[in-house]
């Protein structure tokens, strides 16, 4: 898949969103950032399928760009609306997801995909007790498992603390596997993945279209949520988690325990 985003901005005027440049492409890690409030959340939704800008343009090859977006892509820890709830176990995280990929979801079978990927020693640990690319690697893992996914989109994964390099070389190791990953972060983190992309001569050619950087802000995006145009989840895409319209980005989504 190859997907462009062409100064896509939300808000009225662009407040929440400032206009933003990118290009998601099979087999290659994309990196994006945006210093509003709302921004990164927001940003993951567009990149998603999920939500409608209001300026700028999206394009994926095949036509019917959002509509297959939304079919191809998965959000990771979203705040608002993919994150997992702190206190919720990890294991009963897992089943969730396992649902969503239409595998049997059973406690029995949530511990044996813990044990089948080396990370049963925290299953019954609450989420805000697992480690940071403990915690990426095993939503990404599972998302992986749901039909016709080709997209990746990780929504600030620098914010559990996870050591940047060993993001990287998760990041390297999903799109060697011909998926497309997007890393939405902040700016500053934005810069520093960049750097170390670079250095680690990364996909160099592919450095270069990553380069436009969002304008910055102003001020940080003050709209709640429910001012935004969300989009809903289409019926036929019910294999995947559709997440609830939360009253603002603050109050993050529940996991059914």
């Amino acid at each position: 898949m190859r997907a462009t985003l062409h100064q896509v901005s939300k808000g009225r005027h662009s407040e929440i969103l400032a206009p933003t440049s990118c290009i998601l492409e099979s087999g290659k890690i994309t990196v994006v950032g945006s210093d509003t409030d709302q921004g990164p959340s927001v940003l993951s939704l567009i990149l998603a399928g999920r939500m409608r800008v209001n300026h700028g343009s999206i394009h994926l090859e095949g036509g019917h760009s959002r509509r297959r977006l939304r079919r191809v892509a998965a959000l990771i820890d979203t705040p608002a609306v993919c994150e997992p709830a702190p206190t919720v176990r990890l294991r009963n995280v897992v089943s969730e997801e396992l649902l969503f990929a239409r595998h049997l979801s059973t406690p029995l079978a949530a511990q044996r995909w813990l044990d089948d990927h080396s990370f049963e020693e925290y299953a019954g640990r609450p989420m805000m007790n697992v480690p940071a690319m403990a915690r990426l690697k095993v939503l990404t893992e599972l998302a992986l498992e749901r039909p016709g996914i080709e997209l990746i989109v990780w929504t600030t994964p620098e914010r559990h603390g996870a050591d940047l390099h060993e993001m990287l070389e998760y990041a390297k190791s999903v799109t060697d596997r011909g998926y497309a990953l997007a890393m939405v972060c902040g700016t500053t983190t934005e810069r520093l993945v960049l750097e170390a992309l670079a250095h680690a001569d990364a996909h160099p050619k592919h450095l270069a279209e990553l380069a436009a950087t969002p304008s910055p802000s102003s001020q940080a995006g003050s709209s709640s949520f429910e001012q935004l145009v969300y989009e809903p989840f289409a019926p036929n895409d019910a294999h995947e988690p559709a997440p609830e319209q939360p009253a603002n980005l603050n109050a993050p989504k529940e996991h059914t325990a």
